[in-house]
């Protein structure tokens, strides 16, 4: 069976994938960057007395992995033919297009979607009533974990810093936008200076820094609860 892991909530579906691999034994994982038709030969042609089960995990195989590519053509076209003989999952960090899934029309597909809260309190950032912002903050960190949280926060904030440039349509990120994210995004990067919003950019991203560095005092939660009160 094949199993395509995706969808903008990559805490969830991030947590799915390791979940998966790690009910497995002898797990076979590959980066995109990394991976070769020879390798998946290797391991569903090859025998071994300690790898009956045959189960692929693969990462960005749709990003990194160009669909016009004969590589690609190859890979999907070998492995649709061997589905019944392996576990293969995917996982991809960003919602997949329909086109893309087709490649594999019999996988299975476990898409894992941003709550519709978290995208209203990213549209409340900019406006002047503080308490919404900060009402509307604290509703998506009660079911949403806070990594999320502060992940799409920094993504609300380096899409409109692409906005502000003229070449921000080519941009694959921006592209893979629905129209009225584009709309809205556009819309607002022109109500904001570019010095603004750099500097919002490098306070969250020296506060990543030391998250994950373990460095700070207090929780995440509460340190984005003193960057959104200042603006």
């Amino acid at each position: 069976m094949i199993t395509i892991i995706h969808g903008e909530d990559i805490v969830k579906s991030r947590n799915f994938f390791l979940q998966k691999k790690a009910s497995v034994l002898n797990p076979h994982t590959f980066l995109a960057d990394n991976l070769e038709l020879a390798d998946l030969i290797q391991i569903i042609e090859g025998s071994s007395l300690f790898d009956s089960s045959k189960s692929i995990f693969i990462e960005d195989f749709f990003t990194k992995k160009k669909s016009v590519s004969q590589e690609f053509k190859s890979i999907t076209s070998y492995l649709n033919k061997k589905v019944n003989l392996i576990d293969l999952y995917f996982f991809e960090a960003k919602t997949l297009s329909k086109s893309q899934l087709n490649n594999f029309k019999n996988a299975k597909v476990e898409t894992f979607l941003l709550p519709q809260e978290l995208f209203k309190f990213l549209d409340s950032l900019f406006t002047k009533d503080k308490n919404l912002k900060i009402r509307l903050y604290h509703k998506v960190i009660e079911n949403n974990e806070i990594e999320l949280v502060f992940y799409m926060l920094l993504r609300q904030i380096r899409l409109l810093l692409f906005f502000k440039e003229e070449s921000s349509q080519q941009i694959e990120e921006v592209k893979r936008l629905s129209p009225w994210q584009r709309k809205n995004l556009s819309l607002t990067s022109k109500t904001l200076s570019l010095t603004f919003l750099k500097s919002l950019h490098k306070k969250l991203y020296l506060l990543d820094l030391r998250n994950k560095s373990g460095k700070l005092a207090l929780p995440l939660v509460k340190y984005l609860d003193f960057f959104l009160l200042e603006f």
